[in-house]
């Protein structure tokens, strides 16, 4: 009498559970990450449009900057299309900034300083600096800002 039942032993779906659990595991962590470092892109790119307007800020105003309003962007809306001044991408609460991004205008020399937080660790950025700190202090004057580290959180910095 021969067995003429086909299928697959227990053995055989035991090692195939097992390879793909191991691909799920090792895949997850990158899945799962995505979404933060989606968000924090659209940060940088939102600050790449900041540093557009205020250039044509500038150039509208003789080369001056507009005055910052307690750290938060100044009304840039006629300079984005639709008036429409980008806003963080997680859509929380950015307390005193409606926008969740910070600007500090230096006046000596005509300058300024971008930053937003952002929800994952990296390095270096390609246009600006991405340290880990703790808040970005502008006091208003002609001093430098202060970046105060305590290793928690990197915020993404461009600096002009």
């Amino acid at each position: 009498m021969t067995n003429t039942k086909k299928g697959f032993t227990l053995i055989e779906l035991l090692i195939v559970i097992t390879i793909i659990g191991i691909l799920a595991a090792a895949l997850l962590p990158s899945i799962l990450g995505a979404p933060a470092r989606a968000r924090d892109a659209a940060r940088v790119a939102d600050l790449n449009q900041v540093v557009t307007a205020l250039e044509t800020y500038a150039s509208d105003n003789n080369g001056s900057y507009p005055a910052e309003a307690a750290g938060c962007l100044p009304d840039l809306s006629a300079y984005f299309q639709g008036g429409n001044v980008p806003e963080d991408p997680s859509g929380a609460d950015s307390g005193t900034c409606a926008t969740g991004y910070s600007y500090c205008r230096l006046t000596s020399p005509n300058n300024y300083i971008l930053s937003a937080a952002l929800e994952t660790t990296g390095g270096q950025s390609a246009n600006g600096l991405e340290t880990e700190v703790d808040a970005l202090t502008c006091d208003g004057t002609d001093a430098a800002p202060t970046l105060t580290a305590d290793g928690t959180s990197d915020v993404y910095v461009i600096s002009k």
